[in-house]
């Protein structure tokens, strides 16, 4: 299948079968970047299922239908609709954004904490330069 969209390489993913399970895996971690299952990014080889979404890129959405017809997770025929599968990706930002906060909220009070200990250390400086001063 040939696919045209933003974040679609020409060689981008394959969906394959194995032993009677459906697989997807990216070809690259570039291509890992813009190819989501049920919202999540394909980095290595992740099993398929019966109404699984699959998003190439930035907006080509597939729902993959198998003939047993056995789904991951119990989903409506009718929410399957390409606005729950960008949804899902929307999921995936909000929890990749509170993650990035949370790192950065880490790295702030480090950074704090740096700072009121090297204060610490000048306002001793300064009394000690005081006291020879004044001596």
């Amino acid at each position: 299948m040939i696919l045209g969209a933003l974040g679609i390489e020409a060689n981008h993913a394959k969906i394959y079968r194995r032993e009677d399970r459906i697989y997807i895996s990216t070809y690259s971690e570039t291509a890992g970047d813009f190819t989501f299952l049920n919202g999540e990014n394909v980095y290595e080889s992740m099993e398929v299922f019966h109404n699984d979404r699959i998003v190439f890129g930035t907006g080509c959405v597939f729902v993959l239908k198998t003939p047993e017809g056995v789904p991951r997770k119990q989903i409506s025929e009718m929410d399957l609709t390409y606005e729950f599968a960008v949804s899902e990706l929307q999921n995936l930002d909000k929890n990749k954004s509170s993650i990035e906060d949370e790192e950065l909220m880490g790295k702030l009070k480090q950074i704090e904490k740096e700072i009121e200990d090297e204060k610490v250390k000048m306002q001793d400086k300064i009394r000690d330069e005081q006291k020879r001063f004044h001596e």
